[in-house]
């Protein structure tokens, strides 16, 4: 054997090797920053459960979550005043939405929720309940609501059963007059799962107001209205619908120009109109 063809596959050999290493360390890099790649072990009936707070589930309609870690509609500790009444109603998931895509036979929910739905004029299911959609051909169409006491504190329920398994998009909103402690999604082992595309419309829509913006007393949450324009318009909404206390006072409307983009929608009863947009 010659020395220059020695030398040659030598360095075929080395450039091999660093091939291998260069194709090991990625994947391994890949796993640490996914941890949905890592794998976690399945129920009995072979359903893996992932929480919702963590990619690559898109959540919509909590600006202050990534700072909170909540699912809440306003900071835990906002640097303006709010009304007792605000910081109750704005632990209600009123307008927040879960995206993802998956191609599971199966969608499930396991729901804690803040408190009983004691509602006598407005269903649970609008209160306490979740109602998921599934997009196809560019239009969202809906699916299902969840079913429960109506005394329950958590609950789980199938949303979704299918016979194939193509990839789909799907959008879960959440409830409208109650708070939500911890979401959990189910999908079948193996299964794919990854982030939704992206709205359509640039920026965010945010919609300020009272009862009727909230939600209430629609029968579901995609009947709230900031759900039903987040579908026709393919928008992010961000609901800060506050039941009786759409006052419009200064510290709301410092609040609303903290957003880069911004459409305002107002539905305020005359009452307040009458009462407070005349002072300001």
């Amino acid at each position: 054997m010659t020395t220059k063809l020695m030398y040659f596959r030598v360095l075929i050999l080395i450039f091999c090797f660093g091939i291998s290493i260069s194709g090991f360390s990625q994947v391994s890099s890949a796993w640490k920053v996914d941890s949905n790649m890592s794998l976690k072990k399945a129920d009995a009936n072979g359903i893996v459960w992932f929480d919702a707070k963590e990619k690559p589930f898109d959540l919509v309609g909590f600006e202050w979550f990534k700072q909170d870690s909540v699912y809440r509609r306003l900071p835990v500790n906002p640097d303006w005043e709010i009304t007792k009444s605000v910081e109750g109603l704005a632990n209600h998931t009123a307008g927040g939405q879960l995206r993802f895509s998956t191609n599971s036979r199966k969608i499930l929910v396991n729901v804690k929720i803040g408190g009983r739905s004691n509602m006598y004029h407005m269903p649970a299911t609008g209160q306490s309940g979740f109602d998921l959609y599934i997009r196809e051909y560019g239009v969202q169409r809906y699916l299902k609501t969840t079913r429960f006491a109506h005394d329950s504190l958590n609950y789980k329920y199938e949303l979704y059963s299918s016979e194939d398994n193509k990839l789909r998009q799907f959008t879960i909103n959440f409830p409208l007059y109650n708070g939500v402690n911890s979401l959990q999604i189910g999908v079948e082992q193996g299964s794919i799962l990854q982030a939704p595309t992206a709205f359509s419309f640039p920026g965010k829509i945010v919609i300020y107001g009272t009862s009727i913006t909230q939600g209430g007393c629609v029968t579901r949450p995609g009947m709230a209205y900031s759900n039903i324009l987040s579908r026709k318009l393919d928008a992010h909404f961000v609901n800060l619908g506050f039941s009786g206390s759409g006052k419009v006072s200064q510290p709301w409307q410092n609040l609303l120009t903290r957003f880069l983009m911004l459409v305002l929608l107002f539905s305020i009863t005359k009452p307040m109109q009458e009462k407070h947009l005349e002072i300001h």
